[in-house]
């Protein structure tokens, strides 16, 4: 009898250490995942890089919020190249990185320029002669040949579209990028009777759009076309 119960008592020590260890194991998961949990808190802070300055962003602030004054001194500012990709001053950084500022001495900077400058001839001449037909085709160094047709053009009407120009730049409309699905762009082609949608049979993700007082484009390279 006496032995039934040493043996019993050894089986109720061993029950407790077994269930103390695992009770141990248990509160280590819980330290790690507790540790693990704040780590992933701590890596979703988006840390943003200028000039080897770290600024702390919360995922609704663009850089041209932060940045506005650097941006407003100096006037030839035009993108920004964030992550290694080209992005607008309105980008708002969603995963921590470093950027840099694009202006005219840069080939980016050239490069966004003269597409900017694109879009305006296209939207001067929609504006002044709605029948005709713009296309981009090629550069040359520093100089674009582009297509107009249904249109001849004049150096009276050369100086008016110049002038058309100047006026949408003094208005200062803002150039607007919206993302499509490819259903949705080949949608909005067919209501706008645009046969650039024609063109998008082989997108795979989304077709992006930029429009700027009626005015749409696929790329800013492209055609302009009118919307209603």
């Amino acid at each position: 009898m006496e032995l039934y119960k040493k043996n019993r008592l050894r089986k109720m020590d061993k029950r407790k250490k077994s269930l103390k260890i695992k009770k141990d194991i248990r509160e280590i998961k819980d330290i790690k995942n507790k540790t693990s949990k704040e780590e992933i808190i701590e890596d979703e802070e988006i840390v943003v890089t200028y000039k080897d300055k770290e600024y702390i962003f919360d995922g609704t602030e663009s850089i041209l919020d932060r940045f506005k004054d650097v941006i407003e001194k100096d006037k030839n500012i035009l993108a920004i190249r964030y992550r290694n990709s080209i992005k607008s001053l309105k980008h708002r950084p969603k995963k921590s990185g470093e950027f840099k500022f694009l202006d005219m001495t840069s080939e980016d900077g050239k490069m966004i320029y003269i597409r900017g400058l694109l879009y305006i001839l296209c939207m001067a001449i929609n504006r002044l002669y709605p029948n005709a037909k713009i296309r981009t085709e090629y550069q040359l160094h520093n100089a674009m040949y582009i297509n107009i047709t249904n249109l001849e053009l004049t150096d009276d009407m050369v100086k008016d579209i110049e002038e058309e120009m100047k006026d949408i730049v003094d208005k200062n409309y803002e150039i607007i990028k919206k993302a499509f699905t490819k259903e949705e762009a080949e949608e909005f082609y067919m209501k706008n009777r645009s046969l650039r949608g024609m063109l998008q049979k082989d997108v795979k993700n989304e077709v992006k759009l930029y429009f700027c007082d009626r005015i749409f484009q696929l790329f800013l390279w492209c055609n302009a076309n009118i919307y209603k």
